[in-house]
């Protein structure tokens, strides 16, 4: 073998083991993403229940609070709410 094909084969050799390493990557990152999707999917579940059994009238007594509690008809933020307390 002569040293043009040696480079060349070298060369064929690197290539596939970056295929290997982008194909190995992508599989780690199509895993990454499937959990985020299903941890994503279970908050929104589980928040979807919860205001399920919130009542309206829990609702309304909460956003009365923090009408009263900003004096003006306005959520305080967060500056003005530790001076108001």
């Amino acid at each position: 073998m002569n040293e043009a094909e040696a480079l060349a084969n070298r060369a064929v050799e690197k290539a596939r083991a970056q295929v290997r390493q982008i194909r190995n990557e992508m599989v780690n990152l199509k895993r990454r993403r499937d959990m985020f999707v299903a941890r994503f999917q279970s908050l929104l579940q589980s928040h979807s229940e919860l205001l399920a059994h919130v009542s309206d009238d829990e609702l309304d007594g909460v956003d009365e609070e923090a009408h009263t509690k900003a004096g003006n008809g306005r959520i305080p933020d967060a500056e003005n709410a530790e001076t108001e307390a």
